[in-house]
């Protein structure tokens, strides 16, 4: 006797697809014909809308503007009511006093100050190091400073010629930004860019690593009894070692390494014993470290003994 139970199963699934076919199809044309229904209800409204008279759009419009007067005539008292001042505001960022970027802008004082307390409070939470050196020519690199400012457009008929605010010492200096004269600082802070490393294995110009994620990849990350690593620095590198291998980042100078090594340092969890910072290694093991740099890297004694990175 012949087995037809595989047949007719088989015959079931295309009778199956067939089925859902037919479903997705009537699905598509019953979307066309209500896309369809519905243009031609919006072309039949606009033609009525045409056709209207002239003295109900009128009647509209005045109707419109009697509505937005009435809603800006309540906001313009809860201003008032909240101390607020109209104005024109913008939120800036200056790298070494000159503007490079616009963040946002706003016409009431309040809400300026609300965003910029906002932008501020969002930058310190992912930098663990942030710039303060540039690259340059120079061997040493330039300082370089951001900053976040809010400033005000200057009315010409209310100047009163005052160009100074006070500093951090309590002394005044100018509060203009030198390439824009025409609005006057009324509130700043520092804004921090992340610095970015040199990590061995990555691309030392296209690839280069943050603080946050030297942390999150190398210190943090997969380490537990089986897999303790020890921090540690030796002149501008920063060593990474866990069982017999070892990460390193090269660092602009050794100032920077400390630098790093002490956000890094900052950012562990108390709890975390499975990750030892040692601070600086001896003179006595520097020939070991350098013989396994040597081997790991293949460079020469000469490149591996530079302090400037």
């Amino acid at each position: 006797m012949e087995y037809t139970g595989l047949r007719k199963y088989k015959e079931h699934l295309e009778k199956q697809k067939e089925k859902k076919k037919k479903k997705i199809a009537a699905d598509k044309a019953k979307a066309r014909e209500k896309k369809k229904k519905k243009t031609h209800e919006n072309r039949l409204k606009r033609r009525r809308e045409a056709y209207k008279p002239t003295h109900i759009k009128n009647l509209r419009k005045r109707q419109n503007k009697r509505a937005y007067a009435k809603r800006r005539k309540a906001e313009l008292a809860l201003h008032k009511e909240k101390g607020d001042v109209y104005g024109f505001y913008r939120i800036v960022l200056t790298k070494n006093y000159k503007q490079v970027d616009e963040l946002s802008y706003s016409w009431w004082m309040l809400t300026a100050y609300e965003k910029f307390n906002k932008y501020i409070e969002e930058n310190r939470r992912d930098v663990i190091c942030e710039k303060i050196i540039s690259q340059s020519n120079k061997q040493d690199g330039e300082p370089v400073k951001y900053e976040i400012l809010l400033l005000k457009k200057i009315d010409p008929d209310l100047d009163d010629g005052v160009r100074e605010l006070r500093n951090d010492e309590g002394l005044f200096i100018e509060n203009r930004i030198t390439n824009n004269e025409k609005y006057a600082i009324i509130a700043k802070a520092d804004w921090f860019i992340s610095e970015t490393y040199n990590v061995y294995g990555y691309n030392p110009i296209s690839d280069r690593k943050t603080g946050k994620w030297i942390f999150d990849n190398l210190i943090n990350a997969n380490c537990d009894k089986y897999n303790i690593k020890n921090v540690f620095m030796c002149d501008n590198k920063l060593i990474i070692y866990r069982d017999s291998d070892f990460d390193f980042i090269l660092c602009k100078n050794k100032q920077e390494c400390l630098r790093l090594y002490n956000g890094l340092e900052s950012n562990l969890d108390k709890k975390n014993k499975f990750v030892i910072f040692s601070n600086y290694i001896t003179e006595a093991r520097k020939p070991w470290l350098y013989n396994e740099l040597e081997k790991k890297t293949g460079w020469n004694r000469e490149t591996l003994y530079k302090k400037k990175g």
